[in-house]
This record gives structure tokens, C-alpha cells and sequence, in this order.
């Protein structure tokens, strides 16, 4: 095959891939009853996961289709079971993380911007009620600086507010009072408002 041929290939191969992500992620996204078992179904395909993880772990793969991705992670994980799932794979965990704190060009585009959001969306979302997912996200040791800096930038303030009180809310029994305060914090820094459902309580003992 000559190298023209490869990547016609690889192209067509590409642009299958997006039309099937996109079309997983209206699947994902209809809203109603009828969701709930469509988005059931999805998650619990055998190689859904390990395959949306792939993608992640790809470094050759596009952004919009990491995009769409990160789309489709944020949308199944609305049921608690497949948040647990999703966790297991932690590659998914610290990818989305790494597209959520760090943008892809030296020139930061709309497109970036909005891949950066979905993946925070995904990240608030995999952490609702979720310790081990919470745990997962404050064992990176770059996490808390990297989310400080991009916290100054007000297009993410909703999303890191809503990441930031799920570490609060569902990993406390497993923090040290030095981590409480250093998210409580932070957390102060981000939230639109300093209503006491934004702050992480630190308590003796």
C-alpha cells in the first residue's frame, strides 16, 4: 500500500470514528425516561469503556474526538453505578483531568476552550457522590496547583466549583485536616458565592 493510499485510509477511519462518537453522544444526551435505559445500555456495552478510554489514551487521536469523549463520559456517568465503572479506569480519570488543566495549543481556541469545559464537566460529574473517583483525582500530586492557576480564568469558575465541592463533600473521611483547609480554600476562590453549600467544613477529630 503507498503512503497516499495509508492515509486515506487512516483519514476514512477518522472520520468514522467521529460520526459514531457523535452519534453516541446525541444517544447519550436525549432527555426523558427513555434515556435513562438508552444511556443503561450504552454503559454497559462490554468494550464502551475500555474504548472511550482508548481514544483518551491515544495521543494521535484528534481533539474533537476526545471532545466528544469526554461528552459521552459526562453524560452516562449521570447513573451512580457507571460513575463507579468509569472509575475503575483511572487512565480516563487522569486524562480528563490533564484535558481539563491544560490546553492543547500554545494559541488557546474556542474549540479548546470548550473541550477543556466538557472535560471538567465530566470530572464534576464522576465525582458526585463518588469517594473512590474523588480519591483517584487528589492522588495526583500536580491536581491542586495546576486547578489553581485555572481557576483565574471565570469560563471554568462553574465547573471548578462544582469539582472542588464534590472532593469536599465525599473524600473528607479520607483527608487530612491540612487538605481540608487547603480545598476549602480553593474552593472559596472559585464558588460565584461564599454560601455555606460551597464550603468544605473543617471539624476536629
Amino acid at each position: 500500500i503507498c503512503r497516499s493510499d495509508t492515509m486515506n485510509i487512516k483519514a476514512q477511519q477518522e472520520i468514522l470514528l467521529k460520526s459514531s462518537l457523535k452519534v453516541l453522544q446525541r444517544l447519550t444526551s436525549i432527555g426523558g425516561e427513555t434515556s435513562i435505559t438508552l444511556r443503561y445500555k450504552i454503559s454497559k456495552h462490554p468494550f464502551i469503556l475500555s474504548n472511550l478510554s482508548g481514544i483518551l489514551e491515544d495521543d494521535k487521536s484528534s481533539q474533537i474526538s476526545r471532545k466528544l469523549v469526554a461528552g459521552i463520559l459526562r453524560n452516562i456517568a449521570v447513573d451512580e453505578k457507571t460513575r463507579q465503572e468509569i472509575g475503575r479506569f483511572q487512565m480516563i480519570i487522569t486524562k480528563l483531568m490533564q484535558a481539563f488543566l491544560y490546553s492543547e495549543g500554545t494559541i488557546s481556541t474556542n474549540d479548546d476552550h470548550l473541550s477543556r469545559k466538557v472535560a471538567g464537566q465530566a470530572l464534576a460529574m464522576l465525582t458526585i457522590q463518588s469517594a473512590q473517583n474523588c480519591l483517584v483525582i487528589l492522588k495526583e500530586p500536580w491536581f491542586m496547583k495546576e486547578l489553581k492557576i485555572l481557576i483565574h480564568d471565570k469560563r471554568y469558575i462553574y465547573v471548578a466549583a462544582s469539582l472542588l465541592r464534590n472532593l469536599c463533600l465525599h473524600a473528607r473521611s479520607e483527608l487530612r485536616e491540612s487538605d481540608l483547609k487547603e480545598l476549602s480554600h480553593t474552593l472559596r476562590e472559585v464558588s460565584p458565592a461564599n454560601s455555606s453549600n460551597n464550603k468544605c467544613t473543617v471539624r476536629d477529630g
